[in-house]
């Protein structure tokens, strides 16, 4: 009679792997991260690996509806949250003291990147062609602000990096998820268009770059300057207790994500653009200097969503002759990117980046480039956009090796 009152089914399967996990994890957390040197996005992925429908088959979340779809707005929440979080970390004014070298970051480094990488791709993946290797090449072009903060937020490692670099990194892999935009939309414009200069050149310029970028940005700040306020007012009148206020941040960053994306802006822009304006003046991480409320739920969110994504890993995908993947080649790739994807371009332009003040500064800030959370939002967005032409990805992906687009989707 006592086995008749179970009650099994997929939600409460989620329930026990998650938190059975990160119970476990936070038991020996210290232990992991400062004698084993793991972070606990590569021990989530192992858990969701482990559990998932590769392995124990426990925890599967592909058959929950569209995973592409699922993953997209998991992505969505982790990368804006993460990117108002390191907008709201910035010394005071820093966007504005320290300008020049944010620039470097996201200009000539980044399309140094994503150049490069096309070409790698382009070189040991035969059957694309090179517009198509510049799609795949965008996706990861930008610093991933998730597994970033592992080593440049608040940290034991992060207190061996010099101050200057820390912050300079923080801020590029803070702005530059939603600088990645224009990477991926020219890329998709000219495939799209077919190289037709005029058509590309509009959209590109007026919707991605004056729209979703610029307007993207102002909007945010926008709405970081009036939450400051009403944050300040509230506190001075009384009106706001400590839990509240500690919280605050993380509710304005889901509201800058659902905002930004019904206005089809770059919402990870808007995101980063939101921290900056709403702790600009400093005032607010003076407040919560004491507190690691930021840290908790930063950890929650990113050992739900590693566990989710190691389950979900199309692991068949990896070895698929048909569209020019082989382990070799993608090993190949991975390594030929590690080495120089970022490090001779920083290398060069060291002499001219204020905040990167020694060699050997710049060969970290060239090795450091985390691809993450940001590629799989990037990748899924550009699929979606090259299968359906929106936003909302394919529940299913296309089988007829004659679909438009099949070879990079």
């Amino acid at each position: 009679m006592g086995w008749e009152q179970m009650s099994i089914n997929k939600p409460h399967l989620a329930y026990l792997i998650l938190g059975g996990f990160t119970s476990l994890f936070m038991l020996c957390s210290l232990f992991v991260k400062e004698r084993m040197y793991i972070g606990e996005a590569t021990v989530a992925t192992i858990c969701g690996i482990i559990f998932g429908p590769h392995a124990a088959n426990i925890f599967n979340p592909i058959s929950w509806g569209n995973t592409d779809q699922i993953t997209l707005e998991c992505s969505r929440v982790v990368l804006v949250v993460q990117c108002f979080a390191v907008g709201v970390e910035l010394p005071k004014a820093y966007m504005e003291r320290h300008w020049k070298s944010v620039v470097f970051f996201l200009g000539p480094i980044m399309t140094y990147g994503w150049l490069a990488t096309s070409l790698f791709i382009w070189w040991m993946v035969e059957p694309l062609t090179w517009l198509q290797s510049l799609m795949c090449a965008a996706c990861v072009t930008a610093t991933d602000p998730v597994l970033a903060s592992s080593v440049v937020g608040k940290g034991k490692f992060a207190k061996r990096i010099p101050k200057h670099l820390r912050d300079i990194l923080s801020a590029e892999s803070g702005c530059n998820d939603g600088m990645a935009f224009p990477f991926i939309y020219l890329s998709y414009y000219l495939i799209h268009y077919h190289l037709d200069a005029k058509k590309v050149t509009f959209h590109w310029f007026c919707n991605t770059i004056l729209y979703e970028c610029i307007f993207g940005a102002c909007y945010g700040v926008l709405i970081g300057y009036l939450g400051r306020h009403a944050i300040k007012y509230a506190d001075r009148k009384n009106l706001i207790d400590r839990e509240s206020f500690l919280v605050f941040y993380f509710t304005l960053a889901l509201f800058c994500a659902g905002t930004g994306a019904i206005l089809g802006t770059d919402d990870l822009l808007v995101g980063f653009a939101a921290g900056v304006g709403f702790s600009n003046d400093g005032w607010f991480s003076q407040k919560t200097e004491e507190s690691h409320v930021s840290n908790v739920i930063d950890l929650l969110l990113n050992l739900a969503y590693f566990v989710y994504l190691g389950s979900v890993i199309p692991w068949e995908q990896y070895n698929n002759p048909v569209i020019g993947l082989t382990p070799w080649r993608l090993v190949i790739i991975a390594l030929l990117v590690l080495f120089f994807r970022r490090i001779p371009i920083v290398l060069a332009l060291k002499p001219f980046i204020p905040d990167v003040k020694t060699w050997r500064e710049a060969l970290f800030a060239g090795h450091f480039g985390p691809i993450g959370v940001g590629a799989i939002f990037a990748a899924i967005l550009a699929r979606a956009e090259l299968s359906t032409t929106t936003t909302t990805p394919l529940a299913v992906l296309p089988t007829d090796p004659n679909t438009e687009n099949y070879l990079v989707v």
